[in-house]
């Protein structure tokens, strides 16, 4: 199969992973989907069938129902900011937060309005932001001609999430992954939280400190070096040794949490030091 194929398949899946009946942020289609996508484009010139295949049997176990909305006659404002709607939001007002979501989005990129979903969600939600970024990078993949499901899919998730208010910590993000206490079901969790920790964004001025006070708030950290295992395999192949993996392994073999647990692996790799991707692959070694 063909990289082009493979991300018209991808941006298939993708769109019906939206419709989802799912109140698991961890494990929603869409994380799945976007996960297999990023580990797919590790070597895109030969696409790994086996995790297309995957998300199709995962998002073919849920029930799907599409956000209901109707915005026919809706009078636009002459002016509509983001405090609008993070005020809709925080009232748990429902119709007027799709309004204020179809009114913004007439007048703002659509990039613009998902970091700040994630910059709320970050602040106000449990975990709804996870599904947020993965929704955030499958729109820098697929662009932003059809984005406003996904908007609207973002907003009903936070609306359904919001039960903490948060304050941005300031700290160094680096010495927090060294000191990360390996627990195999917050793996995928932190490490996908360090991703976001050191991405780029507009607003990362308030995104990166609201990382920060989540990772304060759900992980164990120790001064104690940690023990490392060798995974000799990775020097020679680098990130590509995930690829093999998966394309050594049976496709009954492949679920939820290997395929969230490398990506994770995958995503933070990338923009690491040599010592501190051991620690990464490492920690990996010992969960899989």
């Amino acid at each position: 199969m063909n990289i082009d194929k493979a991300k018209d398949l991808i941006g298939g899946l993708y769109s019906i992973s939206l419709d989802c009946v799912c109140e698991d942020m961890i494990f929603h289609p869409v994380r799945i989907v976007e996960a297999s996508k990023s580990i797919i484009g590790i070597n895109p010139h030969d696409p790994e069938i086996k995790l297309l295949d995957y998300c199709e049997r995962y998002i073919s176990s849920y029930e799907h129902k599409e956000v209901k909305t109707d915005f026919l006659g809706i009078e636009m404002p002459s002016v509509v900011t983001f405090l609008d709607l993070e005020l809709s939001m925080l009232d748990k007002n429902k119709k007027k937060s799709y309004d204020n979501l179809y009114c913004l989005s007439r007048v703002s990129d659509g990039t613009q309005i998902l970091e700040f979903l994630l910059e709320f969600s970050l602040k106000y939600c449990s975990n709804s932001f996870l599904l947020i970024w993965a929704i955030y990078r499958m729109h820098l993949f697929l662009g932003l001609d059809d984005v406003f499901k996904s908007l609207l899919v973002c907003v009903q998730k936070i609306l359904n999430d919001i039960n903490v208010k948060r304050l941005g910590k300031r700290s160094d993000i680096d010495i927090h992954l060294k000191e990360y206490v390996l627990d195999k079901n917050s793996f995928k969790y932190f490490h996908t939280l360090y991703r976001i920790g050191k991405d780029s964004f507009v607003r990362e001025s308030k995104i990166k400190p609201l990382v920060l006070s989540v990772m304060k708030d759900n992980f164990s950290f120790s001064n104690k070096s940690a023990d490392l295992v060798s995974n000799e395999d990775y020097k020679e192949t680098g990130r590509q040794w995930i690829l093999n993996y998966f394309s050594e392994i049976d496709a009954v073999d492949i679920n939820e949490e290997l395929v969230l647990n490398m990506d994770a692996t995958r995503g933070v790799d990338k923009i690491l030091d040599d010592q501190n991707s051991r620690i990464v692959w490492s920690r990996l070694k010992k969960i899989i």
